[in-house]
């Protein structure tokens, strides 16, 4: 009760919505490529110290950079979906008052 207390009943519905789209996104396709990916990075790493270890630890030295750099990149997707899903819940919440508003005129309008 006190959820309602603190949030609008058209942030529910909202965040219902946007909650589904998002796990629908990423369910999707995204797993399997991203199994896909792991599987051939540790076969490619494998075949890099098979083939050419001292190339490989290089590469493998870099590593940490790469990581860094996609940890970055995701820390800054993850903030610019969640400021697009704050505005898409504001005007959400405008038009189902918007809409409200023209049903109680139109149900005044009828009497």
């Amino acid at each position: 009760m006190a959820w309602f207390d603190m949030h609008k009943q058209t942030e529910v519905t909202t965040s219902f919505s946007l909650d589904t789209l998002a796990f629908e996104q990423s369910i999707g396709e995204k797993i399997s490529t991203v199994i896909f990916l792991a599987s051939m990075l540790l076969t490619g790493i494998i075949q890099a110290f098979v083939l050419g270890w001292i190339l490989a630890l290089v590469v493998v030295g870099y590593m940490p950079l790469i990581i860094m750099g996609w940890t970055f990149n995701v820390r800054v997707r993850h903030q610019t979906f969640k400021e697009q899903r704050d505005i898409f819940e504001e005007s959400d919440q405008r038009a189902q008052e918007s809409f409200s508003a023209i049903k109680l005129v139109k149900q005044m309008n009828a009497e």
